[in-house]
């Protein structure tokens, strides 16, 4: 059966006489306002005292049947400090605001003449709610407070439009994704199905999820997870765990969630008076709920939920005064969100129209075009490049335009485009234009979200519509997802067997201003070693800028980090602390480097939650890996199979004649290297052949110290005409770190190539 609508009755044009608004598709939040105030008195239950019932936009028949028989959802007792507290708020009035927010697109797609039903409005029950100080569950694992995302979850796809005043509303889709599967192929929202196709969605955006679908070894404690989760987690001071059971399509699960407080007992999250306080005192909240998704960006919406029949309500004087209230809040540094409002309030939820609305309302009614407006990035973003970063090919330029098209009706109107910033520009386009879609390049970045605004107006719509854009700067990337953690099986590198562990991570890139930048961009990274006794790859050298490297168009960042090498094969640690440097647009992350453990059974990277500890230190080299480490030294290689047996056979033999015939064949080794044609080929340049020497000599990171001496000596050399080079080859050659090392070889036979 089609969804019946509840009522039907005149809203607006009575004073002018504009005829009557129809409200039979209304949405469901708007006709249960209504219910609740006057079913509940008469016809339903009285609650008991204490409850707060979950969604008081609905009547309390329809309350009830999404809290079935469960009557300790808002008890007392479910929460340590009441059914009124701070904590227990917060956590109700999101998920209220999400139902609210997904039953807008749910009667939208109703007036659409398809069938629709109860199943098809999400709901959620929350009970358990326990808060406390954060040391209360140090030793507790985050898996047991924060469900992990395997299986089904809720897909989330937040979706704005705009009104004929310029206020953007809002539309959650909602459907279950199996994490396993393919999206597209699981996806059940009912946008799918064809609801609301003249206007654009925004995609699908995850950047809110903070927690892996499996923990490191299932054992992660919480004051673990804090420590590796930097700034976003490091001073949370309080928490607020609790149980949700969400139904959807006649589905329904049951999982755990967390909320983290960056403050002592909450009290800025109800005691603010402006709006600046109200996002502010939001700043400090992080919700982790990796079952449904989006739930932080509920949180931090101030979007009004889309009325429905849209067409109808975006020239009703309704439409007019929610557009008026909000500017005049804005414009006052009111609080959208009221720190006394009540579960589930949403912006507009008190206007009432008045009669110079509804005359305002008249004057647009001679031209009653309706106006959607789409950006092609989230926020309605603009990217920025770097002009002083490096040539980039071009099957990957950099990213500095975003593409903004308006949808209208009816067709046949002149559209009109301007900006009011000297942040960005028109890009090849006049202010004056038919076209529907505007590129915008980008000049400098914004000081604030939504600083730079576009100005369009429609010849046939009454009032213009002003889009608020951010020119983004990328500056850290933030983890999402480990696709890959496993073994590297054997295989053949330079004709040499080796082994090690693989990992791939995927990382989001957000802006200077804490936002999601969704563009596809290059992006490279360079290795910056700490201490080593496995060098892959060589300091300053990294991941190759390339088609394949660069994010996707949604800002994400697929990386590959590998360890190998002979060692892996032989039971022996190779171990690296490292950390990598980014470059994304041609900006280099330099606040955001990222500490790394590389091993042969174990990859840990900083900020994303695992750890990597490969053992005790490694044995004494041996005669095979001493010859390995010294080609990787000067030709950043492995041996050649040949040059590899030949090599550890000497030493060998030279290890049996005594401790000097040893030193000097290993001096040898170090001569064949550095004279070759194929070394000198490689022209390196003066700092190379000093670090090499370090890495070939002594198999260790320079020490800053004695890297800048003996660089100081090679230059000094130079200048007068002596063979610098032959200076330090000697010194090396002569060291008592070099000596010793040669020293404490093991003898051991070259591995045979099978």
């Amino acid at each position: 059966m089609k969804r019946a609508r509840l009522t039907t009755f005149s809203l607006i044009m009575i004073l002018l006489g504009f005829g009557i608004w129809f409200s039979s598709s209304r949405s469901q939040a708007e006709r249960a306002s209504k219910s609740w105030q006057t079913e509940t008195s008469s016809s339903q239950p009285s609650l008991a005292r204490g409850w707060t019932p979950l969604r008081p936009d609905l009547p309390a028949k329809q309350d009830q049947w999404f809290r079935g028989e469960q009557q300790t959802l808002s008890t007392p007792r479910d929460s340590q400090m009441g059914a009124n507290s701070t904590e227990e708020h917060l956590i109700r009035d999101v998920y209220a605001r999400l139902m609210r927010y997904q039953s807008a697109a749910v009667d939208q797609f109703a007036t659409s003449q398809q069938e629709t039903g109860p199943a098809d409005y999400v709901t959620f029950e929350v009970r358990q709610i326990h808060t406390g100080p954060i040391s209360e569950i140090y030793p507790i694992e985050v898996s047991q407070l924060s469900t992990p995302r395997t299986g089904d979850f809720l897909n989330v796809q937040p979706n704005y439009v705009a009104d004929a005043g310029g206020i953007a509303h809002a539309y959650y889709e909602v459907a279950w994704v199996n994490e396993a599967a393919d999206s597209d192929a699981s996806d059940q929202s009912i946008g799918k199905k064809g609801f609301w196709k003249d206007l654009d969605r925004a995609r699908f955006d995850d950047s809110d999820r903070p927690i892996e679908r499996s923990h490191p070894g299932g054992r992660t404690t919480v004051r673990q997870f804090l420590s590796q989760g930097g700034a976003r987690f490091s001073d949370a001071q309080r928490y607020a765990s609790y149980q949700v059971t969400v139904r959807l399509s006649e589905k329904q699960h049951t999982y755990q969630a967390l909320v983290l407080f960056r403050s002592a007992n909450g009290s800025e999250l109800t005691a603010y008076t402006t709006e600046q306080e109200r996002l502010s005192a939001l700043s400090r909240v992080e919700i982790l709920d990796n079952v449904t998704a989006q739930v932080n960006t509920v949180l931090n919406d101030v979007a009004p939920a889309v009325r429905s029949p849209w067409e109808q309500y975006s020239m009703s004087a309704l439409s007019v005064g929610v557009s008026m209230s909000i500017t005049a809040a804005k414009a006052a540094d009111r609080p959208l969100i009221p720190a006394a409002g009540p579960v589930g309030y949403l912006p507009g939820d008190d206007v009432v129209p008045t009669t110079r609305e509804m005359q305002k309302l008249a004057a647009a009614a001679v031209c009653p075009g309706s106006i959607s407006i789409h950006c092609s990035g989230a926020h309605c973003g603009i990217p920025i490049s770097n002009p002083q970063g490096p040539s980039v090919g071009a099957n990957m330029p950099y990213a500095n335009t975003s593409t903004v098209t308006a949808t209208v009706s009816p067709g046949g109107g002149t559209f009109t485009w301007s900006i009011s910033s000297n942040k960005a520009v028109i890009a090849g386009q006049t202010n004056s234009s038919t076209s529907s879609t505007v590129t915008i390049r980008s000049v400098s970045k914004s000081d604030s979200p939504g600083d730079v605004i576009l100005h369009f107006t429609y010849s046939l719509a009454s009032d213009p519509v002003d889009i608020p854009m951010t020119v983004q700067q990328p500056t850290t990337l933030r983890y999402l997802s480990t696709p890959v953690n496993e073994v590297l099986p054997p295989f053949y590198d330079k004709q040499r067997l080796v082994a090690g562990w693989v990992k791939r991570v995927l990382w989001q890139v957000y802006d200077h201003l804490g936002q999601t930048m969704t563009f596809r961009m290059p992006l490279w990274d360079s290795i910056n070693r700490v201490t080593t006794n496995c060098r892959n790859p060589k300091k300053g050298e990294g991941t190759e800028l390339s088609e394949h490297v660069g994010t996707s168009e949604g800002g994400e960042w697929n990386h590959r980090y590998r360890q190998y090498g002979p060692s892996c094969l032989r039971n022996r640690d190779c171990r690296s602390d490292d950390y990598q440097e980014y470059t994304v647009n041609g900006f280099v992350l330099s606040n955001d480097r990222k500490d790394i453990v590389y091993g042969c059974k174990c990859i840990a990277v900083e900020g994303d939650g695992s750890t990597c500890n490969p053992g005790s230190p490694a044995a004494p080299k041996k005669t095979a890996e001493f010859v390995d480490f010294f080609w990787l030294g000067t030709m950043d290689s492995i041996a050649p199979d040949a040059d590899y047996q030949a090599w550890t056979i000497s030493l060998n033999n030279a290890q049996a004649q005594g401790a000097p015939a040893l030193l000097a064949q290993a001096r040898s080794l170090g001569r064949y290297l550095f004279y070759s044609s194929e070394y000198v080929s490689l022209n390196r340049t003066n700092e190379e052949f000093v670090a090499d020497l370090y890495y070939a000599y002594l198999q260790r990171e320079p020490d800053t110290g004695g890297y800048n001496f003996w660089l100081s000596v090679l230059q000094n050399d130079i200048a007068q005409g002596q063979n610098g080079k032959e200076h330090l080859i000697l010194a090396f050659e002569g060291c008592p770190e070099f000596s010793d090392l040669v020293n404490s070889l093991e003898a051991i036979a070259p591995e045979e190539e099978p």
